[in-house]
């Protein structure tokens, strides 16, 4: 149902935006006395739909999400990063999950947190969490990361609300 809700509000944009390019590229096509001004809508529309489409899934890539939030990109060692991404009007939300070592969760823990992992017991390895609440683009957000010291699998949650 959310991601329904998000095409249909993005359809909506796009339609804006495209009325937008219209205005632009019709007065050209005048100009350049070309007849067949459908046609080169049509392109202009199609090509304003591609960088549109294009950046987006740019920029909801996994490692674009992992980036933004953890402030460096992927390193080496994070292997299976899988991430989902969802924007609309007043909430958003991404959701990474990733295996890495123990060092890079304590860069993502120091940076997002402003903490450290606890030492390591070798004989009672255990599930770290922890959640920061703060506000910056929306007026509540808040950063959860679980870290299985056994496996070294993560799983981190964003979540904005207006």
């Amino acid at each position: 149902m959310a991601a329904t809700i998000n095409l249909c509000f993005l359809f909506a944009i796009a339609m804006i935006g495209l009325a937008l390019v219209s205005l632009v590229v019709w007065p050209i096509l005048g100009a350049l006395h070309i007849k067949q001004k459908g046609r080169g809508l049509a392109i202009a529309g199609l090509a304003y739909v591609g960088v549109i489409a294009g950046a987006f899934l740019w920029a909801t890539r996994p490692a674009a999400r992992f980036q933004e939030h953890f402030g460096f990109a992927p390193t080496a060692d994070i292997q299976n990063l899988t991430g989902s991404y969802f924007v609309l009007g007043d909430t958003g939300e991404t959701e990474l999950s990733f295996s890495a070592s123990r060092e890079t969760v304590d860069r993502i823990v120091a940076h997002t947190f402003g903490r450290v992992l606890p030492d390591a017991e070798k004989s009672n390895p255990q599930i770290h969490h922890f959640r920061r609440d703060f506000s910056e683009a929306f007026s509540s957000e808040s950063y959860e990361l679980w870290f299985d010291d056994l496996t070294g699998e993560v799983r981190f949650e964003w979540v904005g609300i207006d």
